[in-house]
């Protein structure tokens, strides 16, 4: 080793020594932030029709996992509302909260943070079949969902929930909430009912922030064939603006000489607590019960 080099070393080790001990977490202009969210707000005691136990104890029973899973994203957004980050897991089990960690994060800025949570079906050769399609243009106002296929079913749910925070190593906590609510139709007097034709309002396009460019209206169609007396349906709808669903009914008979039943009704569905909706196939009363 050369006189030269062994002196730059020594010079080294000598500046490095005399430097007091860096604490990253006082002194680094960085930080990270966990986020804590909690799921079963929109999975316990799940009111879809004959599904009281769809997620018991905060597990998906054997018997729906090779159908279905939930999946859980998280988004960041800085001051600007640019995307930061995202990050996704997908989970058979939701009693436990599912953390989230975004690192390397300004301590001066505040980020917005973002989780959702929806089902999706478990496709052909591990396909994932969504009912919500998140759309990233790449900031926090362009940010929405859209509704990939309706009307839906047992699964057909989407839950948010959203907070703003300044990085300091800490877990910050979020709890999903719906952003619909699930509607119980309950159709009587279907004896001599050969079709029953529903469409219904509700929101196809969908932005958490509340962006109402981004918060499509539109109407959604089903078409059913029963021969039973009573007949059971449920769907899942994130009102309009107003708050309100639309429900409209084109009821055709076995007597071909009789004609189509029309009826409609609107309900109040912005408290997103669960409504049971009674349609009599006989004189079209439509009547809405908490």
């Amino acid at each position: 080793m050369t006189r030269r080099i062994f002196l730059i070393l020594l010079s080294a080790v000598l500046t490095a020594s005399c430097m007091k001990n860096f604490d990253p977490e006082t002194e680094s202009e960085t930080s990270g932030i966990s986020l804590e969210v909690d799921v079963m707000p929109i999975v316990t005691g799940l009111p879809f029709y004959g599904t009281d136990d769809l997620i018991k104890d905060g597990e998906i029973p054997d018997e729906y996992k090779e159908i279905a899973k939930m999946r859980l994203t998280a988004y960041c957004y800085d001051c600007e509302g640019k995307l930061v980050g995202k990050q996704s897991v997908s989970r058979s089990s939701v009693k436990e909260s599912v953390m989230f960690k975004f690192d390397h994060l300004n301590k001066k800025e505040e980020y917005v943070f973002v989780a959702t949570g929806e089902f999706f079906e478990l496709g052909e050769h591990g396909a994932e079949i969504d009912f919500w399609y998140p759309i990233l243009t790449g900031t926090l106002d362009s940010f929405h969902l859209e509704r990939t296929f309706g009307p839906g079913g047992m699964f057909d749910l989407f839950g948010c929930a959203l907070t703003s925070a300044r990085p300091q190593a800490q877990t910050v906590g979020l709890s999903l909430e719906h952003a619909g609510t699930y509607c119980h139709l309950i159709y009587e007097g279907c004896g001599n009912v050969s079709e029953i034709f529903i469409s219904y309002s509700g929101l196809y396009m969908f932005s958490p922030t509340g962006n109402e460019k981004y918060c499509g209206l539109a109407n959604h169609y089903n078409t059913m064939q029963t021969d039973s007396d009573i007949l059971h349906q449920c769907l899942y709808i994130i009102p309009g603006n107003d708050g309100t669903t639309t429900l409209k009914c084109s009821i055709s008979y076995k007597d071909g000489n009789a004609d189509p039943l029309e009826c409609d009704g609107t309900f109040h569905i912005e408290d997103k607590k669960p409504k049971q909706i009674k349609i009599n196939c006989q004189n079209g009363t439509i009547t809405c019960i908490e």
